[in-house]
């Protein structure tokens, strides 16, 4: 499936949504599925083109290109995002977009964050190029589902700082994020849901130019002892 959209004044976006058979998406992880293990997975290939007269300059503003997978809380999800174990490393994580998130609902573990989606508490996480790996994802204990998500990792990109405030670094943001939905202080509530997202590096783009980015979603649901393999 490819959607095609134009807003008139020089941005164009191309999406191509490509569905893999059961092989294919072995092939993509690298990994054997158990037979009793049900799997689905998916790549969305992103383009935006600089449909306008005048060049895309840091200066300016630029576009990153931002893939949310939203999905269905539980008491018992955690998304699982690994990373590069340097020389301090948590300086290279963002854990207070909403406030400072409890120690118990985001646990660091040697070199894997542990992070509570329960649709209960907003909050989110995100792991700057210099530490993240070209993989995230996340296990529902209660339904047995664990989903992964793979994208590019461009160490010394410029990436989007998607934090809610002023910027002095706009281009020191986070490659993949995970969120978690909750009450707002009115009590009102958008979902409950919570997010693996993944963004591309924000390029200065000559008019006509085109950047591409493509992410790819894995869903898998069986017997925990299965999907421990």
């Amino acid at each position: 499936v490819t959607l095609v959209w134009d807003n008139g004044q020089g941005l164009s976006i191309q999406r191509t949504i490509s569905l893999f058979d059961r092989n294919t998406l072995a092939g993509r992880l690298g990994i054997s599925i158990p037979d009793n293990v049900k799997s689905v997975g998916y790549e969305s290939d992103n383009q935006i083109k600089n449909a306008g007269s005048v060049d895309w300059k840091k200066e300016n503003g630029l576009l990153s290109i931002w893939i949310l997978c939203m999905m269905t809380p539980t008491e018992k999800t955690t998304a699982i995002v690994p990373f590069n174990a340097v020389p301090n490393a948590k300086s290279y994580i963002t854990d207070d977009y909403f406030g400072k998130i409890p120690p118990e609902r985001l646990v660091l573990k040697d070199s894997i964050l542990y992070f509570t989606c329960d649709g209960k508490k907003r909050s989110k996480i995100g792991l700057s190029p210099a530490i993240a790996k070209p993989i995230a994802g996340s296990f529902d204990f209660t339904g047995n589902v664990l989903t992964i998500i793979q994208f590019p990792v461009e160490k010394n990109g410029r990436y989007v700082n998607s934090k809610w405030e002023l910027q002095k670094e706009p281009y020191k943001g986070d490659v993949v994020n995970s969120y978690n939905d909750g009450p707002l202080e009115d009590g009102s509530q958008l979902g409950p849901f919570y997010e693996l997202e993944s963004s591309s590096p924000a390029v200065e783009l000559k008019s006509g130019e085109v950047q591409q980015y493509k992410q790819a979603t894995f869903h898998f649901q069986g017997d925990y002892n299965s999907l421990a393999q």
